[in-house]
């Protein structure tokens, strides 16, 4: 099987190589596996889901620039807790990481993108907690202002 995997990716960069005028995209996923989580109550582990959405709040973070450059932002996406009835509460949130660093041979800000899609749903006092974690190809932008000169 591992031989197997070889000769297909040996054929993948084969036919990336041979078609130069076209553009391959470079990103990745993994699943997370799903994996409950008993509680007392479905109370309880509603509970549990609002510190979840709690803390990926906290993680949100506007865009920085510091001196040499570099950006940070986070982002999430979420419509909160959602009560789907009595017995059934869901939090599906993707948290966006970006980050930046000048790129002098270019001109340009070079930013990477990755995420953690987080998917949490209560079924009674059960929480199944599962989603995926990846990456994008990096984004470029031109800089506003030349770097100064070292």
């Amino acid at each position: 099987m591992a031989q197997r995997r070889y000769h297909l990716g040996i054929a993948a960069l084969g036919l990336a190589a041979a078609a130069p005028g076209q553009a391959v995209l470079a990103s990745g996923v993994m699943p997370i596996l799903a994996l409950p989580q008993s509680y007392e109550t479905h109370a309880a582990c509603v509970a549990a889901l609002e510190e979840v959405y709690a803390e990926d709040l906290k993680q949100v973070l506007a865009r920085t620039t510091d001196a040499d450059g570099r950006t940070v932002e986070r982002t999430l996406s979420t419509k909160g807790i959602e009560r789907i009835d009595d017995n059934r509460t869901r939090y599906d949130a993707l948290l966006w990481f970006h980050n930046g660093g000048l790129r002098i041979d270019l001109q340009q800000t070079e930013t990477s993108h990755s995420f953690e899609h987080r998917i949490r749903t209560c079924d009674g006092a059960v929480m199944t907690m599962s989603g995926e974690v990846g990456y994008t190809l990096s984004t470029f932008d031109p800089i506003d202002s030349p770097p100064p000169q070292k």
